[in-house]
């Protein structure tokens, strides 16, 4: 029978030592479907209020309180984390969720009896603790999962394409150095593939905060990657990049208002994608589809504006993989084959639109994660490309994403830590095997 437990609030208001006790007692004993529901509902509180998380949370459950708060939170996302019991690789998104509480709560490990019997906290520290010395002595590849993997990309094809009279796209652009957008307009171009109009989005004050309160330092990171040095989104790897390919291309160096005024493109600046000037642009370039290479979310006028719609291209397999450094997850998780990126179309919410075309990069070979990354992200400008001329020719179908898949989030610092040993494995592993 299963343990009688509140119902999920739809925002969490209160959360008590006690309520993490019973949350935590009903995951480990297996009866706990209420209780995964709080858990989910508790990782989404941690990971989307990370940034902010302290103030949130004292703001939330008053000066005295917010600590223990989240180490009883902590608790019962690692009894999430392991709840498939002994022999069953543990849910790390519960897990990275909880390090981040656990942060915050500052507990200090000890040992515990019964998830009844504890100090708020202690047990989330001591499976926390355990969780990372494993996989850092021990990949988890071979061992039942937690995480319920699609066994495709897509299902249920959408209706037939329209027939386009005059193919012609729009280019969304991040910033005015993006070496991205360069190799992908060169590839376009290629292509034949017109480009009706190009939109830079400014790097405004707004903007930035909104972006550092996010991400932080990795934000200053990037900016001096992509906008100072324009070099590739990660640092440390070798062979194949983004900027060896812009090189070819002849695009790397040059600024995009520049290669917009050779090539005779219209070029805007605009704050924000959804301002009433792009809208504007976007009805009278009537383009077939929107190629979108970066710069937040994409609002309703600007995609009811944009012909078949706008293309993202995601680093990391949809549906399974969405949000952020879906790279790394799969490595963390042992699905070595979860690892690409996918082209999309956008819609409201993260990552949830038709998939349109996909690549599998497998990690055997990189020595690094930063050399995987690199990979990955030097394919992304010619599977965006494919992708459009594939909506030309007639090849390309967007097909509604099955349902499933997870939303990540950014990997806690002591799990990245691990992600070196995973590569030590993967290049111990394939040692003496045929290509």
């Amino acid at each position: 029978m299963e343990l009688e437990l509140p119902a999920v609030p739809k925002r969490v208001v209160a959360f008590d030592a006690r309520l993490g006790a019973a949350l935590a007692s009903a995951l480990l004993a297996g009866n706990g479907a209420r209780a995964l529901e709080w858990a989910e509902k508790l990782r989404r509180f941690v990971e989307v209020n990370r940034a902010d998380l302290r103030a949130v949370s004292r703001k939330r459950f008053g000066e005295s309180q917010y600590r223990p708060a989240l180490a009883a939170m902590a608790d019962v996302l690692c009894a999430a984390a392991v709840r498939g019991g002994a022999g069953t690789r543990p849910d790390l998104v519960f897990l990275n969720a909880a390090m981040w509480a656990l942060d915050i709560a500052q507990v200090t490990p000890q040992t515990v009896t019964a998830p009844s019997e504890r100090t708020p906290g202690a047990f989330a520290q001591t499976i926390a603790d355990n969780a990372l010395a494993r996989l850092q002595t021990s990949p988890l590849e071979d061992e039942k999962s937690l995480v319920e993997l699609a066994p495709v990309w897509a299902v249920q094809e959408s209706p037939k394409l329209p027939e386009f009279n005059s193919f012609g796209v729009v280019v969304f652009c991040p910033q005015p150095r993006s070496l991205y957008s360069l190799s992908t307009l060169a590839l376009l171009a290629r292509q034949r593939i017109p480009v009706r109009a190009i939109v830079i989005r400014k790097l405004g004050a707004r903007r930035f905060f909104q972006e550092f309160r996010r991400d932080g330092l990795r934000l200053f990171r990037k900016v001096w990657r992509k906008l100072i040095l324009q070099s590739s989104e990660s640092h440390g790897g070798s062979g194949e990049t983004l900027l060896t390919l812009a090189k070819s291309l002849g695009v790397a160096g040059t600024g995009i208002r520049q290669y917009a005024k050779q090539a005779g493109i219209v070029c805007r600046m605009a704050d924000d994608f959804d301002d009433a000037e792009v809208v504007a642009l976007l009805k009278d370039a009537k383009p077939s589809c929107v190629v979108f290479t970066g710069g937040g979310l994409i609002g309703e006028q600007t995609l009811a504006n944009s012909g078949l719609g706008v293309i993202n291209c995601h680093m990391g397999i949809l549906p399974q993989y969405k949000g952020m450094d879906v790279v790394q997850w799969p490595l963390l998780e042992g699905v070595h084959d979860q690892i690409g990126a996918t082209t999309h179309l956008m819609m409201k919410g993260i990552d949830t639109g038709p998939i349109l075309h996909g690549i599998r990069i497998r990690p055997e070979g990189y020595k690094s994660l930063a050399a995987l990354r690199n990979q990955v992200e030097r394919n992304m400008p010619q599977l965006m490309c494919d992708t459009v001329v594939g909506l030309r020719e007639g090849t390309l179908v967007p097909r509604a994403q099955q349902p499933g898949g997870r939303q990540y989030f950014q990997l806690h610092p002591k799990l990245e830590a691990v992600l070196p040993a995973m590569f030590m494995y993967i290049e111990r592993s394939t040692e003496g095997k045929s290509p």
